[in-house]
């Protein structure tokens, strides 16, 4: 990404690494990537099953690096010893579903993945964002339903 994601298509001005986040990882990889397919991120990649142990809800506008940062931070602190899978909608979800998504019918791979998971990771952001994260609807909307679940 640090080699090319100055080249992406329809973005006004060259994009830095630091730069990145999710929309940017979205646009320019995941659904492009995806689309022939009609799967997920994490199905283009494996056929074995998943099971996320860790649920993140997050902004989509934090920066892809404080992302990593905090995943990071998070296993470290949990003293997670093997491999944690964790669920993130970007990868996990089939992007390219019905334009008329309802977050609560039965194909909706999130509430399976947030009702199996152990814990739920809600990242508040970084520095000059912090907090955007409960002004976002569907964030609030997953933490409704991690303690409706949970």
């Amino acid at each position: 990404a640090a080699v090319n994601c100055s080249l992406w298509p329809g973005h006004p001005s060259p994009l830095s690494a630091s730069q990145l986040n999710f929309y940017h990882l979205n646009e320019h990889l995941i659904l492009p990537a995806t689309l022939d397919h009609r799967c997920s991120g994490v199905e283009l990649v494996t056929k074995t099953r998943q099971d996320a142990v860790v649920f993140v809800s997050h902004w989509w506008g934090d920066k892809l690096e404080d992302f990593a940062h905090c995943i990071d931070h998070y296993t470290t602190a949990k003293g997670f010893k093997q491999e944690v899978f964790y669920w993130i909608f970007a990868f996990a979800h089939r992007q390219h579903m019905s334009r008329s998504f309802h977050p609560e019918a039965p194909e909706a791979s999130f509430l399976a993945a947030l009702s199996l998971a152990e814990t739920f990771l809600l990242m508040l952001g970084s520095d000059d964002k912090r907090w955007n994260v409960f002004s976002r609807t569907w964030c609030l909307f997953e933490v409704g339903k991690a303690v409706e679940l949970k």
